[in-house]
């Protein structure tokens, strides 16, 4: 699904009526399900990727607090390393994929949309 698709339009117009019809409590898993739908359409492996960097990042965010010295260093240093790795591991593929002109494995790798914003706000959070 693409923003200039009638398809998008119809997901959009339903999801911001739902949003207005919706209690307010029920809002935010609303719009998570919605967007999780959305970036699923696009394709459904790259949002195993995303789920992933979310829930490290979710996990390390209600630990690292509780945690005190080198424990909480450590965790922190983890959680960031990991939500960096999704992005040089898929950045790393596709330029070996294009360099290499070639039609093997790392040639069908690409970046997930948006992989570089929600690592980045992983890292951040």
């Amino acid at each position: 699904m693409i923003f200039t698709s009638f398809e998008y339009l119809g997901f959009m117009v339903a999801v911001v009526a739902l949003n207005w019809l919706l209690p307010q409590r029920f809002r935010p898993p609303l719009l998570l399900a919605a967007s999780l739908a959305f970036y699923a359409a696009w394709s459904a492996p790259a949002l195993s990727i995303l789920g992933a960097v979310c829930l490290v990042a979710w996990g390390a965010g209600l630990v690292i607090p509780r945690l005190d010295g080198t424990r909480r260093l450590v965790l922190t240093t983890v959680s960031v390393v990991l939500a960096a790795s999704s992005l040089g591991v898929f950045k790393i593929l596709e330029a070996v994929g294009a360099d290499s002109g070639s039609t093997g494995l790392a040639a069908q790798f690409i970046v997930p949309v948006g992989l570089s914003f929600f690592s980045f706000q992983a890292i951040s959070y």
